[in-house]
């Protein structure tokens, strides 16, 4: 269910600071409604990922303090609602298995499929209760 106040709040766990801006702005202006924080490192996200207000998080997999399988292993193991998002260049069958097996829902490729963000955030918002 979206968060009380009818936005989707998303985490955006992302290390380049200019990746994370353009996909922040992206998000603002195409998917209306969505609450963005920044996290530009893996104890960052998991400190938002804490309250289980999130809706959404959106995860890198190549991270300075970890890897974006570290948040999606905590989101199990906390049974946290969040829709898990991996956005990633690491596109190998391996890893694809690896994150579905650890309850990524969508697993998208940064450099085919970074614009279809909003889209795909409109759709879970939509899906929610």
């Amino acid at each position: 269910m979206p968060s009380d106040d009818g936005h989707l709040h998303v985490v955006l766990l992302e290390d380049s600071a200019p990746v994370r801006r353009r996909l922040k702005s992206l998000m603002l202006e195409q998917a209306k409604g969505c609450v963005v924080a920044e996290a530009p490192s893996v104890q960052d996200a998991l400190r938002q990922l804490d309250g289980d207000d999130v809706d959404v998080v959106i995860v890198d997999i190549d991270l300075p303090d970890g890897t974006g399988m570290d948040v999606l292993r905590h989101l199990r193991r906390h049974q946290l609602r969040a829709v898990p998002i991996v956005l990633t260049n690491y596109d190998t069958p391996e890893f694809r298995l690896c994150c579905q097996a650890l309850g990524a829902k969508h697993f998208l490729v940064k450099s085919e499929e970074f614009d279809q963000v909003p889209q795909l955030l409109l759709q879970i918002h939509a899906q929610m209760p």
